[in-house]
C-alpha cells in the first residue's frame, strides 16, 4: 500500500507538533465500516480506470473516499494519492500536499504507515520553505535520540539544522552544523554542513 521511509518518532507525539489530539475518524453519514469499504473500493476501481492524464477526475475521486469513507485504510491510501498527485504536478503544489499529509496525521496520527506520511510532510516543508513548520517536528524527534538508527542521526541533525538556518535562526543553524562536522566527521551529512558554514560566514 503506502511506501515505507526510514522514520523513527512516535507518531502521537507528532501529531502534537502539529497542534492535533489522537482521534478516529468520525463514521461517515451513519455507514457501517463494511458499507465504507464498498464504497471506497469501488471509487478506487473508477479512479483505476482513469487515464492517468485524468488527474482532476482521480483527484476528484479520491476525496470522496476521504471524505466519505474515513474509517477505512482506503481513506488512509487516498489521502498519501493526493499528497503524491499535487507533487507530481508542474511545479508541486506543495500547498496542497501538505494539507493532505496533515489531513492524514490530524485523523491517524497512530496508524501503521503514518511515520512514512511524516517523512514525506518533513520533505514538502522543506521543498515549500516552510522550515518554521518543519522545526516542531525535528524538536520532538531530537528529544529521543536513541529512537533514530545511528547511521541516520547525523542525517537528522543536518536536517534540522538547514530548517533552523530557513526559519532565519542563524546562530542555531550553525551550532548544529558543527556539531554535525565535530560528531559525524567523515560523512555526507558532515560535507554539507561545511559548505553551509562556509557559506554562512
Amino acid at each position: 500500500m503506502i511506501r515505507r521511509f526510514a522514520l523513527f518518532f512516535a507518531v502521537v507525539v507528532i501529531a502534537a507538533a502539529l497542534g492535533v489530539l489522537p482521534a478516529a475518524a468520525t463514521q461517515a453519514a451513519g455507514r457501517s465500516v463494511p458499507d465504507q469499504e464498498i464504497l471506497a473500493d469501488g471509487l478506487f476501481r473508477d479512479a483505476a480506470a482513469l487515464d492517468s492524464d485524468e488527474v482532476s477526475a482521480i483527484a476528484a475521486l479520491y476525496r470522496r473516499v476521504v471524505e466519505e469513507c474515513p474509517d477505512t485504510e482506503y481513506a488512509r491510501e487516498a489521502l498519501w494519492n493526493l499528497s503524491s498527485l499535487a507533487m507530481e504536478k508542474t511545479p508541486p503544489d506543495w500547498k496542497e500536499a501538505a494539507a493532505s499529509l496533515e489531513l492524514f496525521l490530524k485523523r491517524y496520527p497512530d496508524a501503521p504507515d503514518a511515520a512514512s506520511v511524516v517523512e514525506r510532510l518533513l520533505l514538502v516543508y522543506g521543498e515549500s520553505h516552510r522550515h518554521a513548520d518543519a522545526l516542531p517536528l525535528f524538536e520532538r524527534l531530537l528529544k529521543t535520540p536513541e529512537d533514530i538508527p545511528s547511521d541516520d542521526l547525523p542525517d537528522v541533525w543536518f536536517r534540522y539544522a538547514r530548517s533552523l538556518e530557513g526559519a532565519g535562526k542563524k546562530n542555531e543553524a550553525k551550532t548544529w552544523y558543527a556539531r554535525v562536522c565535530s560528531e559525524a566527521p567523515g560523512t555526507d551529512a558532515a560535507r554539507l554542513a561545511r559548505e553551509r558554514l562556509e557559506a554562512m560566514k
